[in-house]
């Protein structure tokens, strides 16, 4: 009875479905999120009279964090957006990060409950290594991302930050 957030989310990985049910269910909605979508609402729906305080938690991450189109998210859903694409030099609303800020604009109109997972720290994930525009000074974008992430109706955040790996200058 104390549970009020539960999490439904792909692993952390880039594998996902490849078969031809959800290959075209993607393709229809523009997004490889829109699987995932379809499944939470589906589950959050059928648990939603037993369980009313309950919200169900997905990622927008890595492959899904581009929005579906066509698509609305259940009142009792949060999509859990992590950004994987930006460069963490620049703010994510820089002309360079497009791709994020776009997707959370686009989150932000199918969904009423937006989480961000900000990463503080200088992660590249094309290649799993630490960023190669090390050292540089991310903390300098936080005011303007978090502001951002209020103008988009961000509900919630996290920022991971890592003291011992050397790559976040947010200590």
């Amino acid at each position: 009875p104390s549970i009020q957030l539960v999490n439904i989310s792909h692993m952390d990985t880039r594998v996902r479905c490849f078969c031809r049910t959800c290959q075209s269910f993607a393709e229809k909605h523009e997004a490889e999120s829109a699987c995932d979508i379809d499944f939470i609402n589906e589950v959050a729906g059928a648990l939603k009279k037993e369980f009313p305080n309950v919200f169900f938690v997905t990622l927008a991450y890595t492959y899904t964090e581009k929005p579906p189109v066509g698509m609305t998210v259940a009142d009792n859903v949060f999509v859990q957006m992590c950004d994987t694409t930006s460069s963490v030099t620049v703010p994510v609303t820089a002309p360079e990060n497009h791709f994020f800020a776009n997707s959370l604009r686009g989150w932000s109109k199918i969904t009423k409950n937006l989480f961000v997972w900000d990463y503080w720290v200088t992660y590249n994930f094309n290649n799993g290594a630490v960023a190669r525009d090390l050292p540089c000074a991310t903390v300098e974008n936080v005011q303007k991302d978090l502001l951002f992430f209020r103008e988009q109706n961000v509900q919630c955040f996290f920022s991971e930050q890592e003291f011992a790996c050397g790559t976040s200058d947010a200590y």
